[in-house]
């Protein structure tokens, strides 16, 4: 059973919340609020955390987000979600919180750091993309740079790096790709390989 150090852990739970707890299970807290289907988490070597996001209700758009201890990020489970809500803001609107680093493709569900910025598969739209990301004061920005498109068939979920290289000019990422897009398990998935190679 997970063991929380404080009550305050829960505080505000209809806000949505991302959470931490220790490798054996212990000193569970709050670290982030206001934010619905974190798909994607990835965790960059400097510490930065990001989050491929998607929203609830059909409300564009998705989003990446840079993740700060003790950010709020808009969402509010309690009031409807299945049409914008005057108490529910998706950008930073509302005083105190804070905005994406950049819209994302249609349903993120894998995000990825190369190099300076980030990977983010849009299992919607077909696509990966790559965001450059740019030192805005204690966050970043980002601009958006299509690698890859595909058919209605190329729908790519997860992606991940192989760490076991040990060879810094070769990069060998795996993605999953849903392929069809019913959401009923119909066994057409795939896994790609790709190799990267520099000079």
């Amino acid at each position: 059973m997970f063991k929380a150090k404080s009550d305050s852990a829960f505080e505000r739970i209809d806000r949505g919340g991302g959470f931490r707890i220790s490798a054996v299970g212990g000193d569970l807290r709050k670290v982030v609020e206001g934010f619905w289907n974190p798909f994607g988490v990835t965790v960059r070597r400097a510490g930065e955390i990001f989050v491929g996001k998607n929203d609830p209700g059909e409300y564009l758009p998705c989003k990446a987000l840079h993740l700060v201890e003790g950010g709020d990020y808009d969402y509010r489970r309690k009031y409807p979600g299945a049409t914008p809500h005057p108490f529910v803001w998706w950008n930073g609107e509302m005083r105190g919180t804070l905005p994406m680093i950049y819209s994302s493709g249609e349903a993120p569900c894998g995000i990825l750091p190369l190099g300076r910025g980030l990977l983010v598969p849009s299992w919607g739209d077909h696509r990966i993309d790559f965001f450059p990301l740019t030192q805005e004061g204690a966050s970043f920005g980002a601009k958006q740079v299509t690698l890859l498109r595909g058919s209605r068939y190329f729908r790519p979920v997860a992606i991940a790096r192989d760490k076991h290289r040990k060879d810094d000019r070769t990069a060998v990422f795996y993605l999953t790709d849903w392929v069809d897009g019913r959401y009923p398990v119909h066994g057409y998935g795939r896994i790609l390989r790709r190799v990267n190679c520099s000079n």
